[in-house]
Order: structure tokens, then sequence, then C-alpha cells
């Protein structure tokens, strides 16, 4: 290097200027601090810090210049590092929607972004420097706690979470921020650096859904209050013609008069029909229809069905046919009501559209893995429909073409209601058609399969006789102020052997309560001088009326939720909607009085005398129940072996934790399975366990003892029936 010129060697020629300028200042004896940018030998550029002197003779003239330079290169890139962040940084803050803020430990704003100036009226000039409390923080809502417990702890309520405030803007106006706070620790000391956001639109959009929303169930609730209303004024006269049509049809009639009547009761029914399609729907959109799962016949509402519709068609040339796969048990659990009313409302559809031909139902069996589902297929030979009216066909109020209506009528809410009620059930519903050439609907729905035949004749015989027994030793109060009512009520009370107190009015009501003990009390809610709520209430209030722990079943035309709800918080024990049937008032009297148990308890006391007490077991029973189907007895054993250790493990328990109520439901379903298998003595011990539990009979030692007994001699049979299980496996 030595000999030759430095700015060949070291400098890029853009850095010429800077090294004459620095030259020249050696030459007149100046001393300089400067960055430039050199290269080395490979051709690499580096950033030097050159501190320069002049270089002295000894005649102490200028001949040249010293220098010492410190490679800064790395230096250089950090800064420009830094500067470029800076930059982004900024950037972020010029752009961002929120508004950005940055304050110290003692709440002073040193950085106040483009949108803060925007979102809160101030200029950065003029935040910066100041306290935020004072710049948007209404002045109710002042206080430095806060930021003291984080200096103290390091802990605080609003760091690092989304927060909604109220805030104020420079104009005074206050107006609702979201807001996230993080602190940052520079050089020993805090910032916190804030981004809010205005969400004054955001809030006045929830204000106006929320509105929107209560507007919307207002409606609904006005709608609904509407339906019932409506129901209620037509449901009450219907329930006189309904019930009138039921007494004249016991009376002697000619051929002529019982042709009559029956076109009076499909007419009546009809109209009923309407109403609970109308009140069906507002239930379902109201979320209100409650599912129940029991064993029914599926063959016996198949059956039914055919023999109304072939009633109902037989002025038309059209036959009803209902076909069921033999794989589908007598007894299938699900719904029944809902099974029916879905099968009901296609055949109905079905019929309406079909003028000659046939319309009939095919249930077909198909299990998978998830369990048993059934599929329907309603069909018909009718006029068909067109591709297009098939998307529409399932809405509310909806049918194919005006025409439709005004030659066929309805409603148009059928379909609607049987495609929600397919859904809620879980199941799917298809429609296959083509004009003119018929139309199928194909149901799809799970069940549980219960295995269980129908055919108890003698049982069933027992339990019917013991009903209308029991029924002629009752005494009842029947509070209706309706003329016609109370004629249908006391003629069919009086064809049941019951004896009754009729009260007009509630007042009458409430006297009668006070001095007669009726073993069940009916009570019509809207009655003059003291309406049935009122008496009940008055009733439930006093224990010493004679009849403070009677149970009391509403009668009444009303079809609203919160009606009933008021009801039963006063005390009813049930409903009966009017119009009602003979054997919904008869199955409310057994529900409510428990004679369900009695009789029951009658029946299995009439299986159990057949048996001999000294067998271990009798399957006598149940093989009768299987008419020599052998899977349906290994199923049947099946089940009671895994159920049966579960039940009693829960009995045990339930003892332990004290759930009495729990222990007692078990007892009693055991006793009924157990009775099934002719395990008398198994038997015995649950009754005992149970009545122990109606009686209040709690003592811990003694009831343990019983179902230790019980588990002990469980476990002596479940040997024995597993070996029956193999040989009918054989």
């Amino acid at each position: 290097l030595i000999g030759k010129v430095a700015i060949d060697v070291f400098l890029d020629k853009k850095a010429n200027l800077l090294m004459n300028k620095e030259s020249e200042a050696r030459k007149l004896g100046k001393s300089g601090v400067y960055e430039i940018q050199l290269k080395k030998k490979d051709g690499q550029k580096i950033w030097v810090l050159i501190s320069g002197a002049p270089y002295y003779d000894e005649e102490n003239k200028v001949v040249g210049s010293v220098g010492i330079h410190l490679d800064i290169t790395q230096r250089k890139n950090i800064a420009q590092e830094v500067r470029e962040s800076k930059e982004k940084l900024q950037t972020i803050l010029n752009t961002s929607l929120d508004a950005i803020i940055t304050i110290n430990e003692s709440s002073i704003v040193v950085d106040w972004s483009p949108s803060a100036e925007k979102t809160f009226g101030y200029s950065s000039k003029e935040a910066i420097g100041r306290s935020l409390n004072e710049l948007i923080i209404p002045k109710a809502m002042r206080h430095q706690k806060g930021m003291s417990h984080f200096m103290k702890t390091g802990e605080g309520p609003i760091l690092n979470k989304r927060i909604e405030l109220t805030a104020v803007r420079k104009s005074g106006e206050v107006f609702p921020i979201e807001l996230s706070v993080s602190p940052i620790r520079v050089q020993g000391k805090y910032f916190f650096s804030s981004f809010c956001r205005d969400i004054t639109v955001r809030k006045e959009n929830e204000k106006a859904l929320i509105d929107a929303k209560k507007t919307a169930e207002q409606a609904r609730k006005v709608e609904r209050q509407f339906l019932a209303h409506m129901s209620h004024e037509i449901r009450t006269p219907m329930n006189a013609v309904i019930g009138m049509t039921y007494l004249l049809g016991q009376s002697s009639l000619s051929q002529e008069q019982e042709d009559y009547l029956e076109a009076l009761k499909f007419s009546a029914d009809s109209l009923m029909g309407i109403i609970s399609d109308i009140l069906d729907l507002s239930k379902i959109e109201a979320g209100e229809i409650e599912l129940e799962h029991r064993p029914f016949s599926l063959h016996h509402i198949l059956n039914s069905l055919q023999k109304t519709y072939q009633f109902k068609i037989q002025e038309k040339n059209i036959s009803v046919e209902i076909s069921i796969d033999d794989r589908i048990h007598n007894q299938i659990i699900g719904d029944q009501t809902r099974m029916s009313q879905i099968l009901g409302n296609l055949l109905s559809n079905a019929s309406k559209f079909t003028t000659e031909g046939y319309i009939g139902v095919h249930a077909i069996l198909e299990k998978n893995e998830e369990g048993v589902w059934i599929k329907f297929q309603v069909y018909d030979s009718g006029i068909g429909i067109s591709k297009d009216n098939l998307e529409i066909i399932f809405d509310s109020f909806k049918q194919a073409t005006i025409d439709t209506h005004r030659e066929f009528g309805g409603t148009g809410l059928g379909l609607s209601i049987v495609r929600q009620l397919v859904e809620l059930q879980g199941g799917k519903i298809v429609v296959k058609s083509e004009l003119g050439k018929g139309t199928t609907f194909e149901v799809l729905l799970p069940f549980h399969d219960s295995g269980l035949p129908i055919d108890n004749r003698e049982e069933n015989t027992i339990h019917s006789n013991n009903i209308m027994s029991r029924l002629s030793t009752l005494d009842i109060l029947i509070a209706e102020d309706n003329l016609i009512n109370q004629k249908l009520i006391t003629s069919i009370f009086s064809q049941w052997g019951i004896s009754f107190d009729l009260a007009s009015d509630g007042v009458e009501a409430l006297d009668y309560s006070k001095c007669n003990v009726y073993d069940m009390i009916f009570m019509d809610i809207n009655m003059p001088r003291m309406n049935g709520h009122e008496v009940v209430l008055a009733i439930k209030a006093d224990p010493h009326n004679l009849n403070f722990k009677t149970p009391i079943v509403t009668l009444t035309a009303a079809a609203l939720n919160e009606e009933r709800k008021r009801m039963f918080e006063a005390g009813v024990y049930d409903f009966i909607t009017k119009p009602f049937s003979p054997q919904q008032l008869q199955q409310t009297i057994v529900s409510c009085l428990d004679m369900s148990l009695i009789i029951e308890e009658e029946l299995i006391e009439h299986i159990n005398s057949k048996k001999d007490t000294n067998q271990l077991y009798d399957l006598t029973s149940l093989k009768q129940f299987s008419q020599g189907n052998p899977q349906f007895l290994q199923d049947m054993l099946q089940m009671f072996l895994e159920q049966t250790p579960k039940d009693l493990r829960a009995i045990k328990d339930g003892f332990q934790d004290n759930d009495w109520a729990k222990v007692q439901d078990l007892a009693h379903q055991m006793k009924s399975t157990l009775g099934t298998l002719g395990m008398l003595k198994e038997q015995e011990i649950v009754q005992e366990i149970e009545k122990n539990m109606k009686n209040k009979n709690y003592a811990l030692k003694q009831n343990l003892e019983l179902i230790e007994n019980l588990i002990s001699s469980c476990e002596n049979v479940y040997h024995l029936l597993e070996e029956e299980k193999i040989k009918l496996a054989l």
C-alpha cells in the first residue's frame, strides 16, 4: 500500500468529495472526525470512523495527515436496522385504524398516533406531555389507583386484556371504546402502550340487534297469546260438541242417526286437527315441544290409521295399503303421539290429492351401528307434484298452487309440521314425485327396540276391571261454570260410578273444599267471582283446609305455557286441555291417584299367585311374551344380566348419598323386572325397600342389610340365567 494514492486503494468514487474536503482541512492545519465508506482488498465495503490530524515537518509545515481508522460497519448496520424499524413502526402508527397511545409511569402521554388525533380530537402536539386521565377519561372516572397498584405489585386489572370503557373527546362527547393495555420496560422504567378502538357504531348495531330481538320476541309472544286466546274461544264450544257426541253415541240410535253422528264426529275432529296444526307450529317455533320415549305398538298405530282412512275415503275408489317389515317387533320405544301425527298428516295429504287408486304406508327396518331405524314410505297414486313445487311444499302456509288450495283446501301447515317433527327426533324426510304419477314421502326415524310383544290380553283385562272398580270408590269435586261442560263431565262420572260435588264458581268451589274431603279436584281456570288460580292458591295456602294435600287437576282451553307454569307454581298436579275425551279423563285420574301403581301391584300378585315360591326363577311369563321367539328370550336375559348389577349398585349408592327418591324409583323399576323373571324372593326385598322409602323409613343399617341380601340373592341366580341363555343359543 506504501507509495499508492489512498483514493485509488480505499475509496469509492462517491466518497471522493468528502475525502478531498477533509484533505483540504488537514492542509490548513485542522483536525477532524468523520465517517466514510471504504473498500477492502476483496472489494467489500465497510464503514470507518476516521480521526484525522495534520502531519507537520520540522519546519512546522503541513506535509500530510495522520489518521486513526475504526471499523464501525456493525454499528452502522444496527443503526440502519433501528431506523428501518422506527419507520415501520411509524407507518403502523400512521395507518392503524385504532388509536395508539403510550404513557409513562405518571400517566403522561409520550406518544400519540394520528388515529388517536382522529378518535379523540387532540393533535399530537396538544396531547404529548399531558396526563391521559385529563385528556380522555370522564371526570367521574378519573383516578390513579390502577397505576399505583401496578407499580407496587406488578399486576393490573386491565393489563393484557380487552376491556370496554367510556371515554370523552376534546369536544366533550362521551363515547364507548375498546381498550387493550400492555406494559413495556425500557431502561428500568415502565411505559404503557394502549390500543383504543371507537366502538360507537358496533354498540349501536348491538343495541339495534337487541331491540330487534326484543321486538321479534314480543311479536312472537303476542302471536302465541293470540293463538292461545283463539284456541280457548274455539276449544270451549268444541269440547261440548265432542263430549256430547260421545254421550249421544252411548244412547240408542237408528242407523241413519249413527251415520249423522259419525259425520258430526268426523267434522269436529277435522276442525280440532286444524287448531292443533296451528298450535303445534307455534310450539315448535318456540322450542316448546318435548319428545317422549315410551314403548308403543307400531302395528297398532298403522292398523288404526288404516281403519281411520279407509272410513274417511269410503266414498272414493281408493284402497288403503299397510305393510310392516316382519323384523319389526310389536313394540318400539319412541314418541307415539308424534309418530301418529307424522304418519297421519302424510296419509291425510295422500288421501286429499288422490281420487282413485291407492294410498299406503310401508314400514321397513333399517339397523345400523347407531341403532334401530325405521323407514316409512307413505305413497299414493294421486296427482303428483311438479319439480318446481317440490322445493316449497315443506314451507309453512305454502301449497303447490292457488288452485290446489281452492280445490282441496287445507292450511298448508301439515307438511311443515311433519318436517319439523321429523327433524326434532333426529330423522330425515324426502319426497319423490312426478305430475300425474303419484307421490312418495320417505321418513327415516330412529327408535329403540323394546322387543316386547303386545298380546297381554289377560293382564289388560285385569287392569281395566280394576280401574273401573276403583273409579266407583272415588269422591271428586268438579269446579266448572260452563253448563255444557258440567253436563259432559257429570254424565261421564255417573257412568263410571264416581261420586261428585259440582261447584259453578270459584267461591263455591272453595267452600266445598273446606267442608268435604275429596280424592281429587277438577278445577276450571276461568270462573266467576274467583278464578281457578285464586282458588288453588287459597286451598294450598291453608293447612287447615280439608283438601290441602288433595291433587288438583286444571281444566283449561288455554294453550300458553306461561299459564300452565303459573298454575303449576300455585300447586296443581296436572292439566287437561279442552276439548278432552273420556279416555283422557280416566287416564288423568289413574295417573293422579297413582292407581296404576296399585293396579300394577295387584297384577304382580295375580301373576305371582300362579308361581312356585320355592323356585329361584321362573321364565314362564317371559316365554309367553316371546311368542316362541328364542332370540327375544336371549336378549331379555342379556339385558337383565347387564342392567341388574348396575341398578343394584345405584340403589346402594342412593342409600349412602341419602337420595331416597332415586332408591324408590329404582326399586319400583326392579320390582316388575324381577316379577317377570319369577324371582319372587328378590321381588319381595325390593318391595320392602320401596315401601320403606314411601313411608320415609330411611334407617341406613336396616336398608343396607336389605340391599346386601338382594345383591347376594341376585348373584346366586345370575349363573343359572346365564346357562339358560346359552341353552337358547344352541
